[in-house]
């Protein structure tokens, strides 16, 4: 993702993180694409660090927690733990009206961006070495620390700059 394919211009109110996760199921099953519970908890990772880094707020209202195997938002992780690595064979609606319209185009940015990845190689960016998964394990060592907010915003607004 670089400045020019990143239309939004700012966002307002951070929303749960519920509201994101399902809103990108809903894009991806528009999208004929299958997607798990991992791909939802490093998109909205995602979404939210490219948000933080371009606009210096946040996506969603919740923390990001270090886990064992990225960063994790619990409270995505928690509704779809059940399905573990198979697609959510739940019936998905749009939340477009939960967000704003820049919001929602961050929202869209990010899952045409990141599409063709597939969520195990979400994952590994999401916990790449340098990252704000590795710093904050690095300090506190697994046991879900927050991975700070302006940790995030770092990387991704320095992740502007490289491109």
């Amino acid at each position: 993702m670089n400045a020019a394919t990143a239309a939004p211009r700012a966002v307002d109110t951070a929303v749960p993180a519920r509201v994101v996760a399902e809103h990108f199921r809903w894009l991806r099953t528009e999208e004929g694409e299958p997607t798990t519970s991992l791909h939802l908890v490093k998109l909205v990772y995602i979404a939210h660090g490219w948000t933080l880094g371009l606009y210096g707020t946040p996506l969603i209202q919740e923390a990001v927690e270090a886990w064992k195997y990225g960063p994790v938002i619990p409270a995505i992780y928690h509704r779809y733990r059940p399905f573990g690595g198979f697609h959510i064979n739940l019936p998905a609606k749009s939340r477009e009206e939960d967000m704003s319209d820049d919001q929602r185009e961050m929202v869209d940015v990010v899952e045409r961006g990141y599409r063709r990845f597939t969520a195990v190689q979400l994952s590994a960016m999401a916990h790449e070495e340098g990252s704000p998964w590795d710093i904050t394990v690095r300090k506190h060592g697994l046991g879900n620390a927050v991975i700070p907010t302006p940790l995030i915003q770092e990387h991704y607004a320095s992740k502007l700059v490289a491109e």
